[in-house]
């Protein structure tokens, strides 16, 4: 997808793992690529996720609040399948990519089940 900087976009799922739940939301925001000769291709290596990372977390119920004073900005259904994320495309041109993870009972840790990415220009 594309958008021009500066946008509110929202991001809507629907969970369908059978016992999942929604567990956080995670923004990375990088420059756009620059190009590079073969042998830097070569000496990268991987690409993972970029560093520069904001969690985006589910909204608390009322009064409440995270240890950080944050209230939560995700929506979640009362069934807890379906997830609004609201997403600003504040800090300038470049790829910003949601990245989506649950949790579930069976497993001991949260997963990352998607990643959206968002091209943003001026």
């Amino acid at each position: 997808k594309q958008n021009k900087t500066g946008k509110k976009i929202t991001i809507k799922g629907t969970i369908q793992m059978e016992g999942a739940e929604f567990f956080i939301a995670t923004l990375h925001v990088e420059p756009f690529p620059k190009k590079m000769t073969p042998e830097n291709r070569a000496a990268k290596g991987g690409y993972g996720l970029p560093d520069r990372r904001f969690n985006i977390l589910k909204i608390l119920p009322d009064g409440e609040r995270y240890v950080s004073g944050a209230v939560g900005k995700i929506k979640i259904s009362g069934d807890g399948k379906q997830f609004s994320i609201p997403v600003e495309l504040d800090m300038g041109p470049g790829i910003y990519t949601i990245a989506v993870y649950l949790k579930h009972p069976d497993f001991n840790r949260q997963f990352r089940v998607t990643n959206i990415c968002i091209k943003a220009t001026d």
